[in-house]
Formats: C-alpha cells, structure tokens, sequence
C-alpha cells in the first residue's frame, strides 16, 4: 500500500510538471486500443468479403481503408513514443530539478554535516528527477495492455463467446 501512495505522488509532480504529457498519454492509448481493433476487424472483414464472394475491388477498398486507419493510429504511437514523450520528459526533469533545488534552499548547512540526512538528500536528487517518468511510463503500458485486453476481449464475446472457452483451455 506503502508503494502505491508513493508511486501516486511521483505521478502528482507529472501531472504539476507536464500535464500535457497525460493527454498525449491518453491519445497514445486509444490509439494503440485503435491499432489492436483494427488489426482484428481487417482479419474479420476480409475473410467475410472472400467468403460472401464479393467483388476483389471492395475487398482491396477496405483494406486500404484499414491499413491508412491503422498507419494514422500508428504514426500517432511513434510519434508519442519518439517525440512527445522524449520533450515531455526533459520539461519534466528541468522542472523538477527546479524543484528540488528550491527546496535545498531551505535546508540548515548542518543537515549535510549528517551521513544519514546527506545519504537521503543524495537518493532523493539522483532518483526523484527519473522515478516520475519511469512511473509514469508504467503507468501508460498498463492501461494500454489492459485498454486492448478489454478491447479484444469484448470483441471476441460479442463475435463467439465460445472463443472464450478455447482461449482458456489452451492457455490452461
């Protein structure tokens, strides 16, 4: 309980750091849920077409359809991935250096004189400015991975809920 208070206030000072960093986040998330999603529905659509007999020009229409709606939601992850997330996390590193400086301005010269105090302060510098992004970034691949399991798993009760009893036996 101790580590979830914790991790809960590192994530306080990124949102007080970056809040655009957890909208972008969230974009991130729908687009990977969207990316998931999508990847499914391509499978399922084509099979339908080949096995309706439909025309190969609707078959290869919704496949374009599909792959530039998975190369939009794609390019969105790399570009939170590669970008938002790498200046977002500079902006939040600078901010809490800041921060932290400010608060040593108010400690007693006296307090470094002590080991155990100087050990802490040297924890708390070298670990506070990264802990809150590498949270954060847990964070983010934790909803996601549960956003997409609810994703496929609603889509899979809602085509076979039969599906669902072959998935766990074979996982068993």
């Amino acid at each position: 309980m101790k580590t979830i208070r914790n991790n809960l206030a590192v994530l306080k000072y990124v949102y007080r750091f970056a809040p655009l960093m957890i909208l972008f986040a969230t974009l991130h998330v729908i687009a990977a849920v969207i990316v998931s999603v999508s990847k499914i529905y391509i499978i399922y659509r084509a099979i339908d077409l080949v096995m309706t007999g439909a025309n190969i020009d609707l078959l290869f229409a919704s496949l374009l359809e599909f792959l530039i709606i998975i190369a939009v939601a794609s390019f969105f992850r790399i570009f939170y991935t590669y970008y938002i997330s790498v200046r977002y996390r500079i902006v939040y590193i600078k901010k809490m250096q800041q921060f932290l400086f400010s608060k040593v301005k108010h400690i007693d010269m006296e307090s470094f004189d002590n080991p155990t105090f100087y050990d802490n302060y040297s924890r708390a510098l070298r670990d506070s400015v990264y802990r809150g992004m590498r949270v954060f970034d847990e964070l983010v691949r934790f909803v996601t991975a549960i956003s997409i399991t609810i994703a496929v798993g609603t889509i899979i009760i809602l085509s076979d809920p039969i599906l669902i009893l072959i998935i766990l036996v074979s996982s068993i």
